[in-house]
């Protein structure tokens, strides 16, 4: 059955206030994160490298689907604060990253903060609430990849 046009405007009107929602909590991760210990590159860099598999500037780039010039100069700042450390590869002569104890451990830090939030944010839904809305997002997330691929 194709949608009617007032099932098309409920259809606009969740869709507005889901963005304004997540624009909203996308703010308030924002102010969260500068009191972080790691910036959002670093936090970007290790999440992918956090797994100990080493990999090149290319490799990053390529997963994080950013430009490798950006990964360079992301990567070099983390190299100086000492949240990676630089080797070269098996294969060649690229250098391939890790994380470094620090960086672990500032990596660890900052989802802490995150999940002690999180925490908190639960506590205040209900628990049952919040489980509702982690299977819903996860839902969501699933279907919001399958219309992309449409």
């Amino acid at each position: 059955m194709p949608d009617t046009p007032k099932d098309l405007q409920h259809l606009q009107e969740i869709a507005e206030r889901f963005a304004a929602a997540t624009t909203r909590y996308e703010r308030e991760r924002r102010v969260a994160a500068g009191f972080l210990p790691l910036g959002a590159a670093d936090l970007r860099i290790i999440a992918l490298l956090i797994d100990g598999v080493p990999r090149t500037l290319k490799q990053i780039a390529e997963e994080l689907h950013l430009e490798q010039s950006t990964i360079n100069r992301q990567t070099n700042a983390a190299l100086q604060h000492e949240y990676l450390t630089r080797s070269r590869g098996d294969d060649g002569p690229a250098y391939v990253f890790s994380v470094s104890q620090l960086g672990r451990a500032k990596f660890d830090e900052s989802l802490g903060y995150f999940y002690r939030e999180y925490h908190e944010a639960f506590r205040l839904m209900g628990a049952d609430r919040a489980q509702l809305l982690v299977e819903l997002l996860e839902e969501f997330v699933d279907a919001h990849a399958a219309a992309r691929r449409n």
